[in-house]
């Protein structure tokens, strides 16, 4: 006999009230979760200068923009 994992849709809602409680992050992508692994110094220093240039970026093409790190979250849409 094998274990299955089974997969649960979650809403946006539902997604970000978990996350709230969760003691480690999770990626959402089409509504499922994924943990996500921790952070090394040369990862936050790749994070930034990735921001820092498309900061720059949209700033120059006058697009608002909020930029948040770290701790945030962010959703996309198409």
């Amino acid at each position: 006999m094998s274990a299955q994992l089974k997969s649960h849709w979650l809403s946006v809602p539902d997604y970000l009230a978990f996350e709230e409680n969760s003691e480690i992050k999770h990626e959402y992508i089409n509504g499922e979760i994924y943990a996500m692994a921790g952070t090394s110094v040369l990862h936050n220093r790749i994070t930034l200068n990735l921001a820092g240039r498309l900061m720059i970026h949209l700033l120059c093409a006058d697009r608002p923009v909020k930029f948040l790190l770290s701790t945030s979250s962010c959703i996309c849409s198409n």
